[in-house]
């Protein structure tokens, strides 16, 4: 299986896009995967500025043309990764996103990230947990800008600096707040008493956890933390969960109301 991403942006915002659709910032498109496949990808840089591309979770080599995180593409330049998923991979939630050196941050914080998904190994046996299994909500959590301070030099961050020391960068203005699915408040067309799986993705390039909270009007079971099931699946119900700033989480919900009721909110702000 092949197919191109392109990396795109420039200097205020980056992004990743499908040849021929207009560049924009925030998740790119959902890339998903099976067990068993063999997939190239080709990353074509439409940017001013150099990047590459890391699976952030996926089981695959961290070398050759798999993901080494030491290739790059510099602008107007492609470069090809190829990736063997093996039979035994776990289905789960992952993601992609930029790993240059010095420059991963920056692009990140800018939106450039998208999420990335190994298919279930294979049906279950109960119709229930299928029909739940198939029931996908996506969220792609962006952490707000925080005070930010360059470690290595003191003070407040210099935009124009780029050292692979300061980890903490401010790419244009900082967002009113965290943003689900690129926007301030992501609606999801839910229906009372019904279970839904919700993928949920953090990005988060500074890495602090915060406290991600489901709405007193949703039953929440938590099944899966950074592509690994649990080994008891659900989890007790909970309604608030502590998750670091690259953390992925699959959840069982079921909200017996929709409104405000039904919030999910991030570090103190409602994403959807």
């Amino acid at each position: 299986f092949c197919a191109t991403l392109e990396f795109c942006g420039n200097g205020t915002f980056f992004g990743y896009v499908l040849p021929g659709i207009l560049c924009s910032s925030g998740p790119g498109p959902i890339v998903r995967v099976q067990q068993g496949k063999r997939y190239k990808l080709t990353l074509a840089n439409k940017a001013n500025v150099v990047t590459n591309l890391h699976t952030h979770g996926l089981h695959v080599a961290g070398s050759g043309n798999a993901d080494d995180v030491t290739r790059s593409v510099s602008p107007g330049q492609c470069v090809s990764y190829t990736w063997d998923i093996v039979d035994n991979h776990p289905g789960g939630s992952f993601w992609y996103h930029p790993h240059q050196h010095g420059l991963a941050a920056e692009q990140v914080k800018a939106g450039a990230y998208g999420l990335l998904i190994v298919e279930d190994e294979k049906p279950t046996p109960s119709r229930g947990v299928e029909l739940w299994q198939k029931s996908e909500k996506m969220l792609v959590i962006a952490a707000k800008e925080r005070n930010c301070t360059d470690r290595r030099h003191g003070g407040p961050c210099d935009p124009h600096r780029r050292h692979a020391e300061s980890h903490e960068f401010h790419v244009g203005p900082p967002p009113a707040g965290s943003r689900g699915n690129g926007k301030l408040n992501e609606q999801f067309d839910v229906i009372a008493n019904e279970w839904y799986r919700f993928r949920i993705s953090i990005v988060d390039a500074d890495g602090h956890p915060q406290l991600l909270q489901f709405g007193k009007g949703c039953n929440v079971h938590l099944t899966a933390r950074d592509g690994v099931w649990r080994s008891s699946v659900p989890a007790e119900a909970a309604a608030t969960y502590r998750l670091p700033g690259s953390a992925r989480a699959d959840f069982a919900v079921l909200c017996t109301t929709v409104g405000d009721a039904a919030e999910i909110v991030y570090d103190g702000d409602v994403v959807a």
